[in-house]
């Protein structure tokens, strides 16, 4: 029961930080698009 509450949890914070590099990843080019458009 004990490792698979670890391993979940694991899941879940890889979940978050490839969450998180995927909107740093993206903000940049948002940003110059913004720029572009305005």
């Amino acid at each position: 029961m004990m490792e698979e509450s670890i391993v979940s949890l694991c899941i879940v914070g890889f979940g978050i930080c490839g969450l998180l590099f995927a909107v740093y990843a993206l903000d940049k080019p948002i940003k110059e698009f913004t720029k572009d458009v305005e």
